[in-house]
């Protein structure tokens, strides 16, 4: 039997991108047409990377934000709560949906944090953030008007929905996503460390060797998805099958 173009094209993606290991997959008109794993999901125990291994999602984790906040139809409430984490703010606030459009004005609060002079290494979490967030005295655009790439416009997003709802991020997007579309394995891991399937995230290049990757940084709804390939293939298939919806893509029902 003699190998697909596609079979091909997947073998081919460990010289295309160097590295201790990693797991892909195609999906075409609703369907899985090609899976691929490769390498190590940790180097040092020799771990091997399967479609079951977790990831560390970063910023894909923003559409699942955004798609919990879809649900929320009392958009006035959630703006409510995003001017109340803004209190030195000398200007109008953005609204909750200027700040999934990443066009808030906001700046980046690591970022921020970064240039008052916190060290690339300390530890960053939710106290931090919102030291950093509640200090602001100034946008760097009027809201709506411009487009800036800005990850605390997401972790603002899912403080706001906790506080309105009631429930943690992390419930939110197991009871709302990852249950009702059969994302079995994936979870909120805010703390940035190695996952607890003993995956391990690297950095360097083949040149250079690798080492593990750590920092301190905590992602809520900026980044703190984890997920393996079959979690995101579930959650591919489901976007697939409402793509052609006139209601738009629907999740779970909203929490009260």
């Amino acid at each position: 039997m003699t190998l697909s173009s596609l079979d091909h094209a997947l073998a081919a993606l460990p010289s295309a991108y160097p590295g201790p290991g990693g797991a892909a997959a195609v999906i075409k008109n609703g369907e899985v047409v090609g899976r691929h794993s490769w390498g190590f999901a940790n180097a040092e125990t020799r771990q091997p990377f399967t479609p079951q291994t977790l990831f560390r999602m970063c910023s894909i984790t923003k559409q699942f934000t955004c798609a919990l906040l879809d649900e929320f139809s009392d958009k006035a409430k959630l703006d409510a709560i995003i001017a109340s984490y803004l209190p030195n703010l000398r200007e109008p606030p953005p609204e909750i949906m200027d700040l999934a459009h990443n066009q808030s004005g906001l700046r980046d609060y690591w970022a921020v944090a970064m240039l008052h002079g916190a060290p690339t290494e300390s530890a960053f979490g939710p106290i931090e953030a919102h030291r950093v967030i509640s200090g602001t005295r100034s946008l760097h655009f009027r809201p709506g008007t411009a487009y800036s790439y800005v990850n605390q416009n997401f972790f603002l997003i899912s403080e706001a929905l906790e506080a309105f709802s009631g429930r943690s991020f992390a419930e939110l997007l197991r009871t709302q996503i990852f249950e009702h579309y059969g994302m079995n394995t994936a979870f909120l891991a805010a703390d940035t460390r190695a996952m607890p399937d003993g995956t391990q995230g690297y950095e360097g290049s083949e040149a250079t060797g690798y080492r593990a990757a750590v920092n301190h940084i905590f992602w809520t709804g900026d980044a703190g998805l984890g997920a393996s390939l079959d979690d995101m293939v579930a959650w591919e298939l489901a976007i697939d099958a409402q793509r052609d919806n006139p209601q738009g893509f629907t999740i779970a029902s909203p929490p009260p």
